[in-house]
């Protein structure tokens, strides 16, 4: 399936996502078309193009790029064809966490993308490249990662008690994970 993607810089990427559920059969995500206007990727709030800062949350509208965070998304990248990336909330040596914002229903969560520092880069403004010698790391680490996250989503399915995971997938050459977005306090409990 080839997904049409914008992000802040305007430009329209065309990718193809692949998904798996618990069984590993292929599922596919729907593509998303937003209008464009001018976005907030701090809090999500829509406003027209004349807007310096955000009428909702204060945000410079300037300087909305997460060229801070090596590797990172640019904003407004859309994953699994329905979360809207914004600013970069956090970066550690295994993973990029986004707050994102779901065009489904409009919730805003957090999208940890596994990406190792020193292992893999950017080649592109989506795509992850990892050298053909880090490879096996780095599928391996993905690996994990992901069992991780399905057994989190088992325990929430089993107890019937929220684990704070809404969807895991794979897109980009990578692999990610949506949890409930919280305060930073309580981000890290999740986490």
């Amino acid at each position: 399936m080839l997904l049409l993607s914008g992000n802040c810089s305007g430009k329209v990427h065309i990718e193809q996502v692949f998904c798996y559920n618990k069984k590993g059969e292929n599922k596919r995500a729907l593509p998303e078309v937003r209008n464009a206007m001018k976005i907030c990727y701090n809090c999500f709030h829509e406003m027209g193009d004349s807007m310096r800062f955000c009428e909702n949350c204060g945000n410079n509208l300037g300087d909305q790029d997460n060229s801070g965070f090596p590797g990172a998304l640019p904003c407004g990248t859309t994953l699994y064809g329905r979360y809207l990336t914004g600013r970069v909330l956090n970066q550690d040596r295994l993973l990029i966490t986004y707050i994102a914002q779901d065009s489904r229903t409009g919730e805003t969560a957090a999208i940890r993308e596994f990406f190792p520092e020193g292992v893999c880069e950017r080649n592109s403004s989506t795509t992850v490249y990892v050298p053909d010698q880090l490879r096996s790391v780095f599928l391996e680490g993905k690996d994990l990662f992901l069992q991780e996250a399905e057994t989190l989503s088992d325990l929430r399915e089993e107890s019937g008690q929220s684990t704070g995971i809404q969807s895991f997938f794979n897109q980009n050459n990578t692999a990610y994970l949506v949890i409930e977005y919280t305060d930073a306090a309580s981000l890290q409990d999740y986490l």
